[in-house]
């Protein structure tokens, strides 16, 4: 009779403790991500997807050339196509040669300093800070 009475409390517990978890599935007990998750969309326009440096009046320090290898980025770039190595190095040339066009050898040599310390150990000071915005600001206009 005790094994009896052993088997019906543990029999109870198991149904007991399986309903609760069945209740800590619903809904009201999930976290706001799940609850959210399937509300959000993805709304990305095809500009959106290349860089917004690349602005009609930075494109203007560039040559033909280049203009048209910018260009073939883009188009690739807005139709779901990956850039290779290669292109990204040759984008990222172009990018560094119209800031350096536009700020001069002086004031990119600063940026290019500021922008090391800052991606390497050394904290920023807050006029480092203000003077790394100024110059990145100045290159993109």
């Amino acid at each position: 009779m005790v094994i009896n009475l052993a088997t019906i409390i543990l029999s109870a517990t198991i149904l007991t403790s399986s309903f609760t978890f069945i209740n800590n599935d619903e809904v009201k007990h999930k976290s706001n991500a799940f609850r959210v998750y399937n509300e959000v969309e993805y709304s990305i326009n095809n500009k959106d997807k290349f860089d917004d440096f690349w602005t009609p009046k930075n494109e203007g320090y560039l040559d033909a050339s280049q203009k048209e290898e910018l260009n073939n980025f883009r188009t690739k770039v807005e139709n779901g196509d990956l850039l290779t190595g290669i292109e990204k190095n040759k984008l990222r040339e172009m990018k560094t040669y119209v800031i350096k066009t536009k700020l001069g050898e002086e004031k990119f040599k600063e940026l290019e300093k500021l922008i090391n310390r800052r991606e390497g150990s050394l904290e920023l000071t807050l006029p480092e800070r203000q003077r790394l915005y100024q110059l990145d600001k100045e290159a993109r206009d």
